[in-house]
């Protein structure tokens, strides 16, 4: 059918600026399979990478349901030429919900994934019994390429909670890989009147750091409530890194927006819904670790008002933002 014979003819094309002028088009792509959801990272070496999807439905009928294989493939640049495309191993795991990739100043890159799963070790397809709709959590997952293009570290999974982790984001800065994620889970909460366990839905932005040589640094601050114990504050799965050109700690951080309501129904005041845009930043504190912010309040939209989207640029003690409303 037309829909069918459309997502077999997506392709991934990419131009490069320079000197205020783009270059003429390049393919990386020339194939009858979906190449969807193209995420691209460049080192300040001059390498780059570009990683996106390669789903594929069962049933013809049926082309935008990704049951049958969901692969994620790059092509990397070297500095002189674009690598062939490669496979990245996602095992038994799942539908791809998510991705993203960081790069490092040597060229070493972090793809990060949030892949759909019915368990610790079931495939996708109709023997695993998975649903991509309704069925399985989702997982985090990261693979590490090096400054040669090849796999160093594959699939290593980031999570394995039975919880909803989604929206998974990297950016690279000082020497790290930083990886945030959207997590929703039910949790026993007691009920401070009656004392009775009532089963809640808690989400959270879930932070990891992760070296150059594809290991995970203890220490590093796990979440946005943990930062925040005091005065817990709802975080929004709509959240994005945003980085300066510095490319250092002290210029990256994190942003999302919450749907809040306000005024007082009781006493006569008319309550609407609108969105609050809060950021955490990044800090280099000079001991090697990392250190985060507590969450700060950017842009209150006002009165029925929502934020669509925004775009943000951190520079220093500064950030930036452009909110489409």
């Amino acid at each position: 059918n037309n829909v069918n014979d459309m997502m077999n003819r997506t392709e991934i094309v990419l131009s490069v600026v320079q000197d205020g002028s783009w270059s003429e088009p390049l393919r990386l792509t020339d194939n009858s399979t979906p190449d969807m959801a193209p995420q691209a990272a460049v080192s300040s070496n001059g390498k780059a990478i570009v990683v996106w999807r390669q789903p594929a439905a069962a049933d013809e009928g049926d082309p935008m349901t990704f049951d049958a294989s969901d692969e994620i493939v790059y092509s990397y640049y070297d500095g002189s030429s674009w690598s062939e495309v490669r496979q990245l191993d996602l095992g038994d795991l799942g539908a791809v919900k998510g991705l993203d990739v960081a790069i490092a100043d040597d060229g070493t890159a972090l793809v990060t994934t949030a892949v759909q799963t019915a368990g610790p070790s079931n495939a996708m397809g109709v023997e695993s019994g998975i649903n991509p709709e309704t069925n399985g959590s989702n997982e985090i997952t990261y693979t590490l390429i090096g400054a040669d293009g090849e796999i160093k570290k594959d699939r290593v999974r980031l999570t394995d909670d039975g919880a909803a982790d989604e929206n998974p984001q990297a950016a690279y800065a000082d020497g790290k890989f930083l990886l945030a994620w959207y997590s929703t889970e039910e949790s026993e909460v007691q009920n401070p009147v009656s004392g009775e366990l009532q089963t809640k839905e808690v989400s959270d932005i879930k932070l990891r750091a992760v070296n150059t040589d594809g290991t995970i640094e203890g220490g590093f601050v796990n979440s946005i409530s943990e930062i925040n114990k005091t005065s817990p504050m709802e975080v929004g799965a709509e959240f994005t890194l945003a980085q300066g050109a510095g490319g250092s700690l002290n210029d990256l951080a994190l942003i999302w927006k919450t749907s809040e309501k306000s005024g007082d129904e009781d006493s006569g005041e008319l309550v609407y819904d609108k969105d609050v845009v809060h950021a955490v930043k990044f800090l280099d504190s000079g001991d090697g670790r990392v250190r985060v912010t507590a969450p700060m309040e950017l842009a209150d939209m006002g009165p029925s008002t929502t934020a669509d989207s925004v775009s943000a640029y951190v520079n220093g003690n500064t950030i930036k933002a452009v909110i489409l409303k």
